[in-house]
């Protein structure tokens, strides 16, 4: 694997946008689990035992104004006349009492806690308080008043009733005070917690981005620096200069187009050079044979005086005819491969176009995992506003426990001191959601940003393939011009074997020059009108060459 290829770099940022969307949410998820489990501890056990407590209070003084009012059914009283009602009534109360006293203790106090810490152990005690005075104190009392003993049953209240109900009350309120100093440590757990959770995010948050928008532009800046050099490069091709090379260092894609640009140009710039020398070749060739016709023809009417000379002359014609058919076959072959070489050179543009589209394909998947992590922090914040939403809703269960405990009067007081706590911490916690929604909105404008640098990276990529195109556009015009160059050749090499016939025709009938004299000033007109045409095209093919650089 080339980890310096661009593919491997795009393939990079779409592992760390995934690595850290993953981080982000799993840190989230589990911050907003404790904050979520602190309030339902909060809300289910502390407020309530808190408003069990002020329950158990409100009971003790029910139970006890109970037993006063039926201690005025004492017939020896100046109030037994008042009631109009049995004494039962009240002594009914003071047994429903205790017995929801002893209910809030046994089955939802002590079940609701853990086995073991002072909260237990004080609820323990509660029970233990509450099962003694309804045992020696008020059951004693109701069974004296049952009894007609009302003064024993006074006695029974302020010997053993009154200081158990103390020592009761005592314990109720030392468990409140327990429960308030619970439910403010759960606050400052969740505080910190929540904290702890808008700076994890943060920091999580900006990392990421910082990294993916260094990786995009190093990738950019690569893009463009590659894009421009093969530009130029293509240009000046394009206009015929064979000496300007790509020379893009590195081990990416862009390193190998401009590696196979460079050599399809330096094979070009061979076969350019091939052709040049051989048409220099041509063009002497071409002026000799041309001498040696005009020579020809002025010496026909001497024809029979100096057949030596002419067979001399026709043996040196021949020679140069030869040298022209190879020089125009070196010419058809190296024509030949710079065909070949502008073919291959375009078959590798048409690939460096198909992986451009590759890459554009790579750079659309990074821009749609960005946009994931886009949506993805939405729903975040559509859990924050879920949150939120508890921290109005345990504001208004605390404004009605506060209401309440101010209908109670003195009684409820403590349980008020608790519900202004929660009120406090659900209006901190609307407090931290708000800063958490800026936190995320700001992740969400970092993926934005994000996602607008890649649709540029994109637009860089598509300026890439077209300027391949460009590219191959050129080198199918080159490749025109080197097929016109060899059917140049072709013409060259069929002129040159028709003068070899004229020759070989008059290397056979040189003993009878004299009586085809007319014949052999027909053949040197042909031989001439053939140099001309040689001549003519070897100064078109050496036009064709000069239009390059090399």
């Amino acid at each position: 694997m080339n980890v310096n290829s661009v593919k491997f770099r795009l393939g990079f940022i779409v592992a760390l946008a995934v690595i850290a969307l993953g981080v982000v949410s799993s840190i989230s998820l589990m911050d907003i689990n404790k904050a979520a489990i602190k309030f339902e501890e909060l809300y289910t056990q502390d407020l309530g035992n808190s408003n069990k407590a002020n329950k158990i209070l409100l009971h003790i003084d029910e139970a006890r104004s109970s037993l006063l009012l039926a201690f005025q059914h004492d017939p020896d009283g100046k109030f037994a006349d008042m009631h109009d009602h049995p004494v039962n009534l009240h002594l009914d109360a003071v047994n429903q009492a205790v017995t929801k006293i002893r209910s809030l203790v046994d089955n939802e106090i002590i079940p609701s806690l853990s086995g073991k810490g002072k909260d237990y152990e004080l609820a323990k005690e509660l029970s233990s308080k509450v099962g003694l005075i309804d045992s020696s104190g008020f059951q004693r009392s109701v069974s004296e008043i049952k009894k007609g003993n009302y003064t024993e049953a006074n006695q029974v209240l302020l010997q053993v009733i009154n200081p158990q109900l103390k020592r009761l009350k005592s314990i109720a309120y030392e468990y409140l005070e327990l429960i308030t100093t619970q439910a403010s440590e759960t606050h400052d757990e969740t505080k910190a917690s929540i904290q702890s959770f808008i700076i994890t995010i943060a920091i999580v948050g900006l990392v990421a981005v910082a990294a993916i928008l260094l990786v995009a532009t190093i990738i950019i800046r690569r893009i463009n620096r590659a894009l421009e050099r093969v530009q130029v490069a293509a240009k000046q091709v394009a206009q015929g200069d064979l000496t300007l090379r790509v020379n893009l260092s590195g081990a990416d894609e862009f390193s190998e187009l401009s590696a196979s640009v460079d050599n399809i140009v330096n094979s070009f710039q061979s076969v350019i050079s091939n052709m040049n020398h051989s048409t220099l070749q041509l063009a002497s060739s071409a002026e000799e044979s041309s001498a040696v016709a005009v020579q020809t023809k002025q010496n026909v009417v001497e024809q029979q005086q100096q057949t030596q000379m002419v067979a001399t002359a026709i043996h040196e014609f021949s020679s140069t005819v030869q040298e022209v058919a190879n020089s125009a076959a070196s010419a058809a072959e190296a024509s030949q491969e710079a065909e070949e070489a502008t073919y291959e050179g375009s078959s590798v543009v048409q690939q460096t176009i198909t992986q451009i589209n590759e890459l554009n394909t790579e750079i659309a998947l990074s821009l749609e995992i960005i946009q994931k992590l886009s949506q993805q922090s939405k729903e975040i914040g559509t859990v924050v506003d879920v949150i939120d939403g508890i921290s109005e809703q345990t504001n208004l269960l605390a404004l009605n426990a506060a209401i309440e405990a101010a209908r109670v009067g003195e009684a409820g007081r403590g349980f008020a001191v608790v519900a202004d706590e929660v009120r406090s911490l659900a209006s901190r916690t609307q407090d931290s959601t708000v800063e958490i929604k800026a936190m995320i909105q700001s992740l969400q404008e970092s993926s934005a940003d994000s996602m607008q640098r890649m649709e540029k990276g994109t637009n860089q990529v598509q300026l890439t393939a077209e300027m391949a195109e460009q590219a191959g556009i050129s080198l199918e015009r080159i490749a025109a011009s080197v097929a016109r160059i060899n059917n140049m050749n072709t013409q060259i090499a069929a002129a040159a074997e028709q003068q070899s016939t004229v020759i070989n025709e008059i290397n056979q009938n040189v003993t009878t020059i004299n009586d085809i004299s007319t014949q052999t000033a027909s053949g040197a007109e042909q031989s001439s009108a053939a140099t001309l045409e040689l001549a003519r095209l070897t100064e078109d093919m050496k036009v064709n060459v000069d239009r390059f650089k090399y």
